[in-house]
């Protein structure tokens, strides 16, 4: 499983082996859809067992467990953390 998150608040789960392997020059590969001013946080592999720790810019920091986590597909929009009054600032594993 890989989790991507940016810091317009919302993060991705979805299965590694939708990531497709390019084989000569590219553009890349999207993880997750970003609009103008959005930028990547963290792009991490997790397992079904791990706990994500999401940090906010105020408040308290919120855990929650992968198993819980709803399964994405690659490239879509994500789902919202912490609400709108709370900034995403960064996502840890433990």
């Amino acid at each position: 499983l890989l989790y991507v998150a940016h810091n317009g608040g919302k993060g991705l789960l979805f299965k590694a082996d939708e990531v497709p392997v390019l084989t000569g020059p590219g553009g890349g590969v999207r993880l997750i859809k970003l609009h103008e001013g959005e930028k990547v946080l963290t792009a991490r592999n997790v397992a079904k067992g791990d706990v994500l720790t999401f940090m906010f810019s105020a408040g308290k920091d919120d855990a929650v467990k992968v198993s819980s986590m709803e399964l994405g597909a690659r490239a879509g929009s994500g789902r919202a953390y912490g609400g709108p009054k709370k900034k995403l600032i960064g996502v840890a594993r433990g």
